[in-house]
């Protein structure tokens, strides 16, 4: 299981591979809520392998996911994706806001 280009993929029986929607959402959201990791994750990779990043910009695979599930439980009758990435959107803005 696995890819090299970063997609999502599930495997099904032994011979096919099949993208995980949900799991390709997750991704797709943290590229539009945060795009500059995109950068930064290019810019780790010309560095030296044993320079380590101190803090990850953005945030995690494991927070977009909890809000995407809350926001999917909030509207139990059905989220688009705009509806989803605006509320991401949102929650991250006042989070940043409070650190401050």
């Amino acid at each position: 299981m696995g890819d090299t280009n970063g997609a999502s993929l599930i495997e099904i029986g032994d011979q096919e591979e099949v993208e995980d929607p949900f799991l390709a959402f997750l991704d797709y959201a943290r590229t539009v809520i945060s795009p500059e990791d995109d950068e930064d994750e290019k810019e780790e990779s010309k560095r030296d392998p044993g320079e380590a990043m101190t803090e990850a910009s953005g945030p995690g695979w494991g927070w977009v996911a909890s809000r995407i599930l809350k926001t999917c439980t909030a509207y139990s009758s059905g989220v688009t994706a705009a509806i989803l990435l605006s509320d991401l959107s949102q929650v991250l803005l006042i989070s940043l806001i409070l650190r401050f």
